[in-house]
């Protein structure tokens, strides 16, 4: 089949998962063997735990990474940039877009009035990096665009971005966005990068093959590092195959802690279930390397330039301790669909994409002890991150961005949550259509691209 007829088989089946998301929109749950468009829907659509509710949904198939900006939300997908007002965090209204077909851009950046979009080599299209003005967000414009000789996987912003600093191959390549000339390359012992997140004191982690690290960027052209992940940030169980993103959550506000979350994109375990690899936390019992693992991290020491302080592991949660024991769920979702993904933090709970197992809250109060405390999954769904909505003072109020069909806006119960004992009941999602992704040439399942 030609890659056009796959893309026209994979727009019907994201029509069909739109009209599912209909349902949603307008409060009314799919039960089990109903249709959806003539197409029968396998399970009970969603499937969530009882202190998740949906608000509503938006249509935007091919949606992959969100930033936030004031009261704006803007939102990257394989078709471009769109931005939407979310003054009022459960009712986003559009502003504006840019059509700007491209792939990856999985944690669009922002500063000042710039946005870049980054873009790997794809079906014959160069790496690219395209610099957006956003000082008028209801009318994005394409300021400039520069190719670059590395892959252009995730471009992070610095400097209001004056500078970018490109993840994808080895180390971390620092480009100037006004002439398009590579200034700089660090971060070598991460190997292959993925992405970088910044604490609120300004410190780079930057994620990857070999494990996780913390850089001082004061000066982007020449980053200091002051942390690094023990030898296990590059061994199994907690490196299979990539550190994917991070977040170092605050003590008190602007303060950040000693704790790194860090997730694992991995693809190992095609059962979705639990494993016995000797480690530490839920690791203990298990039999399999579970797949894409969410962790916590201790950081050993200050933060130094001269004797960079030592990240040492502290507690895992695997998807496999969230799925039902047979015979009551024998269903077990592809390998390529299994792993953690993109997640935000808010006040000890975490929001956590996990592709096909949808969204998962866990209690991340005690980094020693993580625990599942709420779910929300779409049959047919692909997750690829969730968001706590910034304007929401009450931090209730999640989007979740499903390449399948749009985003999810989902509003959890906090005191429920974390007043919980924990659920370990939610199931794990056989897919009733084909996939609606697939492994790179280059980078496999760690870079995938919609078929």
């Amino acid at each position: 089949m030609s890659r056009l007829s796959s893309f026209a088989g994979a727009r019907r089946r994201i029509a069909l998962l739109g009209a599912a998301a209909a349902l949603l929109a307008l409060g009314l749950p799919a039960q089990a063997g109903v249709e959806v468009a003539g197409q029968s829907v396998g399970g009970d659509l969603p499937l969530m735990s009882a202190n998740v509710d949906v608000l509503g949904s938006i249509p935007m198939p091919g949606v992959i990474g969100a930033r936030f900006k004031d009261n704006v939300m803007y939102v990257t997908g394989v078709e471009g940039l769109r931005t939407f007002d979310v003054s009022d965090p459960a009712l986003p209204k559009p502003l504006g877009q840019l059509p700007l077909p491209h792939f990856e851009n999985e944690d669009v950046s922002l500063g000042g009035n710039t946005l870049i979009i980054s873009a790997d080599q794809f079906v014959g299209f160069p790496n690219m990096i395209y610099v957006i003005d956003i000082s008028n967000p209801a009318l994005p414009t394409l300021r400039n665009q520069f190719q670059i000789n590395v892959d252009a996987h995730i471009g992070n912003c610095v400097h209001d971005c004056r500078y970018v600093f490109i993840t994808g191959d080895t180390g971390v390549y620092t480009y100037d966005t006004t002439t398009g000339a590579q200034v700089g390359r660090w971060a070598t012992e991460i190997g292959g990068t993925h992405d970088i997140q910044f604490d609120s004191a300004g410190y780079a982690w930057v994620v990857g093959g070999n494990g996780t690290g913390g850089w001082d960027v004061t000066n982007p052209l020449a980053p200091r590092k002051v942390a690094m992940t023990d030898a296990r940030g590059n061994q199994s169980p907690y490196n299979d195959f990539i550190h994917h993103n991070s977040f170092r959550p605050d003590v008190t506000p602007g303060v950040p802690g000693d704790v790194v979350l860090i997730t694992e994109e991995d693809y190992l375990n095609a059962a979705c279930a639990p494993g016995t690899t000797p480690g530490v936390g839920p690791l203990r019992s298990q039999t399999l390397n579970p797949p894409g693992l969410f962790q916590s991290w201790k950081i050993n020491g200050p933060l130094s330039t001269t004797s960079p302080a030592v990240l040492t592991p502290i507690d895992t949660w695997s998807i496999g301790e969230g799925v039902l024991p047979a015979p009551e769920d024998s269903r077990a979702a592809s390998a390529a669909f299994c792993s953690s993904h993109y997640f935000t933090e808010s006040g000890g709970l975490v929001a956590n994409a996990w592709y096909q197992q949808g969204v998962r809250f866990l209690d991340v109060r005690d980094p020693a002890n993580i625990r599942q405390v709420g779910y929300f999954v779409i049959p047919d769904g692909e997750v690829w991150a969730a968001h706590f909505a910034p304007t929401d003072p009450t931090q209730t109020i999640v989007y979740a961005l499903d390449l399948a069909h749009g985003i999810d806006i989902l509003r959890i119960n906090r005191t429920d949550a974390l007043n919980s004992v924990g659920t370990t009941m939610a199931p794990s999602i056989v897919s009733t259509f084909p996939a609606l992704s697939a492994p790179s040439e280059k980078w496999g399942w760690g870079c995938r691209i919609p078929v």
